[in-house]
């Protein structure tokens, strides 16, 4: 089951004016950042990007991960050592929740498509946005239950398996 998210209650028209500008701190969750340098993308997330950008569409991150230059720069190592054709990496301000710092992010660069693996974020930007689609991925071991009856009120969510999502025919 679902348990509810305690998400601000914003509109389009209400979401905050963000300032984007990295922040450094003293200190810096050494457990989550060991965590995230040592993810590694996906297997066929490279390929689906190369044929997006190949395709002439603008590609974004957005991330969760904190605005500071710590974070700033494991990321952009990441992705370079990925080959990421991403043109633009947007990352969450100090103090603004990761959901909230996507949803202004989708709404400043009017980000048509958006996917995520954490559903919670996916039915909230569904709803802040109905006129965008968005595609939550399973494929994680972490990822929640769909129930139907969410769905049905949010027909601009795509549920997608990850073997799906990678598959070249898939759009």
């Amino acid at each position: 089951r679902l348990l509810p998210q305690h998400f601000p209650p914003y509109t389009i028209d209400n979401l905050p004016q963000l300032d984007r500008i990295p922040k450094d701190n003293q200190f810096h969750n050494s457990l989550s950042y060991g965590f995230h340098m040592g993810r590694r993308v996906i297997p066929g997330v490279k390929a689906r990007l190369d044929r997006k950008h190949a395709q002439g569409k603008i590609l974004f991150g957005i991330s969760g991960r904190p605005n500071t230059s710590t974070w700033l720069y494991g990321s952009y190592c990441q992705r370079r050592d990925a080959e990421l054709p991403l043109d633009k990496l947007i990352f969450r301000p100090r103090g603004i929740s990761g959901t909230v710092s996507k949803a202004v992010a989708i709404k400043e660069n009017n980000i048509r498509r958006f996917a995520d693996d954490d559903l919670r974020v996916i039915l909230y930007l569904a709803d802040l946005f109905p006129d965008k689609d968005f595609d939550y991925i399973m494929g994680n071991p972490t990822n929640i239950p769909v129930n139907p009856e969410e769905l049905a009120k949010r027909p601009n969510i795509r549920v997608v398996p990850i073997d799906s999502w990678m598959n070249p025919d898939f759009e």
